[in-house]
């Protein structure tokens, strides 16, 4: 704001006085105050909160499909590299987003992160183990 003035505009009237007293009232004059510094902030928030919408949309997306894939039994290393990637990335953003809110959100995704690496890790030396299980065979 501009000192006891909020950003807006404002109508005034005014009148002159003198030692023989008051003249007329002058015509409506229209005054705007503007604080360019002040609009650029609230348009650099409104865009905020915008990023932040969409994030945390994306990031439920994903841990629903998450949970999706791990009730039905349907992950495959594929499916959860492709998941822990994207997961990994938008974990990333949330933490460079200021006053995100939704921690529970957030703690749920790092998680379900963990429990994917874990699982792709496990899955991946199961795989080696049989890879060289039927080479030793084949000699």
């Amino acid at each position: 704001g501009l000192g006891p003035f909020p950003v807006g505009s404002y109508e005034f009237m005014v009148r002159a006085g003198n030692s023989i007293g008051w003249g007329e009232w002058s015509d409506v004059v229209v005054v705007t105050f503007d604080d360019p510094k002040w609009e650029k902030q609230q348009k650099k928030e409104a865009e905020h909160q915008v990023l932040r919408e969409a994030l945390l949309e994306e990031l439920q997306g994903s841990l629903e499909e998450f949970e999706e894939l791990q009730q039905e039994n349907k992950l495959t290393i594929h499916r959860a590299s492709n998941l822990l990637f994207r997961l990994q990335v938008l974990l990333r953003r949330a933490r460079g987003v200021r006053s995100l809110g939704k921690l529970e959100l957030l703690r749920k995704a790092e998680s379900a992160v963990h429990f994917l690496e874990r699982w792709r890790d496990r899955k991946e030396a199961f795989a080696e183990w049989k890879q060289t299980l039927s080479e030793m065979k084949n000699q």
